[in-house]
């Protein structure tokens, strides 16, 4: 972490001690202002499929922007608007704020793009753990995942996370020239598991997408990379 100046206000989620401490010692040195978010002024009333209903500090707000971990993002934001109003660095009524989160969509990261398709670039662990809780929490009856990371992830560990998902898999390269992509060593890491391979996302969302049913859920995830060159694809054809 580096502070650009002195003086200045920083404003963190809570973290372990280890970490605040940090931070501290860092804004110690700079003379700025530390603050914490208060975890008790956010109740979160709604986690849904499409989006999240909270309250912070007794207001009410909603967000597209799916995940739990959402309302405490969108909370920590409201906070940091809310410090920079009172310092007079800008000036937003509370109505405008309010309907900017409704409205505000994290491109890539769970956005439904259609409305069985559902795109998210997690491509680490971390990023497949909040996936894998919101799957789980949702429990999509018939879910299908197309799957591509890149040589240089954990994609062993991130594929036995996600097996534990029923679902019905399939697997592509991640079209990107600098980086490899290996679909041979991918579709090994899930053994017994049957996994449809696709060298190339075209021919993947050619194959699945016309052949979609209106029950049915199609997932692309493992990698930014990927959701990027799939989106303009699913914008333009489908």
């Amino acid at each position: 972490m580096e502070l650009s100046k002195k003086n200045d206000n920083v404003l963190i989620y809570p973290a372990s001690e280890g970490v605040v401490n940090v931070i501290k010692d860092i804004c110690q040195d700079k003379n700025a202002n530390l603050s914490i978010l208060n975890e008790e002024d956010i109740v979160v009333n709604k986690v849904e499929a499409r989006g999240n209903e909270f309250s912070y500090k007794g207001v009410d707000y909603s967000t597209k922007m799916v995940g739990a971990h959402q309302t405490f993002n969108a909370s920590l934001a409201l906070e940091a608007l809310s410090n920079l109003k009172k310092r007079g660095i800008i000036d937003i009524e509370d109505s405008v704020i309010k309907e900017a989160l409704s409205k505000s969509v994290w491109v890539g990261r769970l956005e439904w793009i259609r409305d069985n398709i559902l795109l998210d670039g997690a491509h680490n662990n971390d990023g497949i753990d909040s996936l894998v809780a919101y799957l789980n929490k949702q429990k999509f009856p018939k879910l299908k995942i197309l799957l591509g990371i890149l040589e240089d992830k954990d994609y062993k560990d991130m594929i036995e996370k996600l097996k534990t998902i029923p679902a019905e898999f399939s697997a592509t390269k991640v079209p990107i020239e600098i980086k490899e992509s290996n679909l041979e060593n991918l579709i090994q890491s899930f053994g017994d598991t049957h996994v449809t391979k696709y060298e190339n996302y075209e021919v993947a969302l050619n194959n699945i997408i016309p052949n979609l049913k209106d029950d049915e859920t199609l997932l692309i995830t493992g990698s930014l990379y990927l959701i990027s060159a799939v989106r303009g694809e699913i914008l333009e054809k489908y």
